[in-house]
């Protein structure tokens, strides 16, 4: 056998070798994707909004809107809230929040404030709450508010 059989058998064998690495890998990710999703479906810690958009409506620039969310724990054990990050350091600052379990059924608070100095026209800020055992577990919130120059537009009244 000559030496470029010998090379174009091992080139096959060496394609060959790293296609199935690559279906092997492409099918462990796809079941632990699998896996993953029916975990959050089935999961006993889940963590609802009452509400997850704040709309502030037109306000001027420079406010500092603040909104309270009430968080409720719809699930069977109790739930810790692990980080509430927001999607935009500049534009939401996140206050202090509960450090206890929230038991099933009780409710708990998580306070943002939208921060508007560099803010102009329609706006839609996150704020993202981190919560129990598996890294998939969190929810969004969301801050809404037209920005404007000045005073806030009013209708005039009706005599």
């Amino acid at each position: 056998m000559s030496a470029i059989a010998i090379n174009k058998r091992l080139a096959a064998k060496l394609l060959f070798a790293a296609g199935a690495a690559v279906l092997v890998f492409g099918a462990f990710r796809f079941v632990r994707g699998v896996v993953d999703v029916c975990g959050v479906l089935l999961s006993d810690e889940r963590l609802e909004a009452a509400s997850d958009n704040c709309q502030f409506g037109e306000v001027p620039r420079r406010e500092r809107l603040t909104h309270t969310f009430r968080l409720t724990n719809r699930g069977n054990k109790p739930i810790f809230i692990r980080d509430v990050v927001p999607g935009c350091r500049s534009c939401v600052e996140v206050a202090p929040f509960p450090q206890e379990a929230i038991e099933p059924g009780q409710t708990a608070e998580v306070t943002g404030t939208l921060l508007t100095d560099h803010l102009r026209g329609p706006v839609h800020k996150p704020m993202l709450v981190k919560y129990g055992r598996r890294r998939s577990s969190t929810l969004l919130l969301y801050f809404d508010a037209t920005i404007i120059e000045g005073e806030p537009v009013t209708m005039p009244e009706e005599p």
